[in-house]
């Protein structure tokens, strides 16, 4: 089973493809990070990495990609973008958690970890994990939230960039992976189709609906 796993619920963007057997194995996988281009990025870095292995977009059995929560223009550009390239190949697309692709992703998930990662405003989304499955979360809010959590329920490792940018006990880079994210999905696969995407923003978009105009009343 050859599948395509992408994320873009950070500034930056994860591709990978995985092949499925015995066990699983990433073949090629690319990770950009720094400002946020995922409508720039996102094409040229799956026909990329399927170049790298000598596949084809009819060679996947399908498509796994984070639904978040991060912010809602990378995420909608992730998730769109997976709809469309499996519908165009026609093979199942499965929606995971951003939070656990980081978690599960780890090269040790045991004990007590707390992902957290940069949701603008001067806020994280975090999240947290026993032995990599999720207890708690994911919360949107201050980072001060998570220190009252660490101070409740401490951890044996604090990851990802909002925790490194609140400067977090213990905090260590981490992001998704393509390994992480197919970690994420495995008890999904071959259960049936897949259910719809739905994202998570946990909060509202920036843009809105501009409200109608009230006509002036004429003095």
């Amino acid at each position: 089973m050859l599948i395509l796993a992408l994320d873009t619920a950070t500034a930056g963007v994860v591709v990978g493809v995985v092949e499925v057997a015995a066990a699983a194995r990433v073949l090629a996988e690319c990770r950009t990070s720094g400002v946020a281009r995922h409508g720039e990025a996102l094409a040229p870095t799956v026909a990329a990495v399927l170049a790298e292995v000598g596949r084809r977009p009819a060679d996947l059995d399908a498509v796994v990609v984070g639904v978040g929560p991060g912010p809602f223009t990378g995420l909608r550009i992730g998730m769109i973008s997976a709809a469309a390239f499996g519908d165009a190949v026609d093979i199942p697309v499965y929606g995971v958690g951003s939070l656990d692709a980081v978690a599960l992703g780890l090269a040790d998930a045991g004990g007590t970890t707390y992902v957290v990662t940069d949701a603008r405003r001067r806020e994280v989304y975090w999240a947290r994990y026993t032995d990599g499955r999720r207890v708690d979360g994911p919360h949107v809010g201050p980072a001060q939230d998570v220190r009252d959590a660490l101070a409740e329920q401490p951890a044996d490792r604090v990851v990802g960039a909002g925790a490194l940018l609140y400067d977090l006990p213990g905090a260590v880079a981490a992001g998704a992976t393509a390994a992480g994210l197919l970690a994420a999905a495995v008890p999904k696969l071959g259960q049936g189709p897949p259910e719809p995407l739905r994202a998570a923003y946990l909060r509202r978009p920036d843009a809105s609906e501009p409200r109608p105009r009230v006509p002036a009343v004429p003095r």
